[in-house]
């Protein structure tokens, strides 16, 4: 680990920069998948629903489509979670390493995402 401040408020800038590079990603995913719920919603019983599965599609059924857009969508949620919570920990390590906070500092930015 770094061994002086300065350093490691570097580490903990580059580890904040990655977190929200996969909290955007992750937040993007998300609502892809609210948009497919609510055109599954939609469709009729009778209508054909057809998922993707690498460079195939797949012929399946309206409730087996919307049980696994829901499973993914609440994986998505707890990884969201999980990365709020690192961003949190993070921001306040940073913090803790100044008094004084600059304004436009990585701890700013995070709270604006």
């Amino acid at each position: 680990m770094a061994e002086n401040s300065g350093e490691q408020d570097i580490v903990y800038q580059q580890q904040m920069q990655v977190l929200m590079a996969q909290k955007e990603t992750l937040s993007l995913q998300l609502m892809e998948l609210n948009k497919s719920l609510d055109e599954l919603e939609k469709a009729k019983p009778s209508d054909e629903i057809y998922r993707m599965s690498g460079p195939l599609l797949i012929k399946s059924s309206k409730s087996e489509t919307k049980k696994d857009l829901e499973e993914k969508k609440e994986l998505i949620q707890k990884r969201l979670t999980t990365i709020e919570s690192n961003e949190k920990r993070l921001l306040d390590k940073l913090k803790g390493g100044k008094k004084n906070p600059e304004p436009g500092n990585i701890s700013a930015k995070a709270g604006a995402a």
